[in-house]
């Protein structure tokens, strides 16, 4: 027999009612064995509805843990750049200072030799070298012709430089009796 549902807007005991005036007229025997294979029939559906449910409830769990595992790789991947951007900042800011001290040693070495009259050394100082050296820590770049500008500056600087100096003129002697009046 098929399920019936409850109509709407009669309670329950007036439908188990009805139901018991329609099997009222079937023989006792025969309702024992058709309320028997109703019950297992009904057993058999509610065990496949409670494998249904466990199925289900076993995919869920499944992509549950693949969603979490998944957000975990992207965790470890946003991790891992954050890492490397700041060890990128860390690197590039020391790249910084470091040219920096580079730059600001070149200048007052370049100062140094120029008040003292090395003019050569002031020049090599001042020029490529600086340049090339700020370039490495700054921009972290080196590129092949930079050396050889560095190179191609000295020998040019060398090349015009005298070979001989002139000696510079020794300062005049004091003279102690200059002030005195006889």
């Amino acid at each position: 027999m098929a399920e019936q549902e409850v109509p709407p807007g009669t309670s329950e005991l007036e439908f188990a009612h009805k139901i018991a005036r329609e099997w009222a007229d079937v023989p006792s025997d025969q309702l024992v064995a058709v309320l028997d294979a109703m019950e297992r029939r009904l057993k058999r559906e509610h065990q496949l509805r409670a494998k249904q449910d466990e199925r289900r409830h076993a995919l869920d769990l499944a992509r549950l843990k693949e969603a979490e595992r998944h957000h975990e790789l992207e965790l470890a991947k946003l991790q891992e750049r954050r890492d490397r951007m700041d060890k990128a900042h860390k690197q590039h800011l020391v790249g910084v200072v470091a040219g920096m001290v580079v730059s600001l040693s070149c200048i007052g070495g370049a100062t140094w030799f120029g008040l003292t009259g090395h003019y050569l050394p002031m020049g090599i100082l001042v020029g490529p070298v600086l340049i090339a050296l700020t370039k490495m820590f700054v921009l972290r770049k080196s590129d092949a012709g930079d050396v050889g500008a560095v190179a191609t500056s000295l020998n040019r600087l060398i090349s015009r430089a005298p070979t001989n100096p002139a000696p510079a003129p020794a300062p005049a002697p004091l003279d102690p009796g200059a002030g005195e009046t006889s």
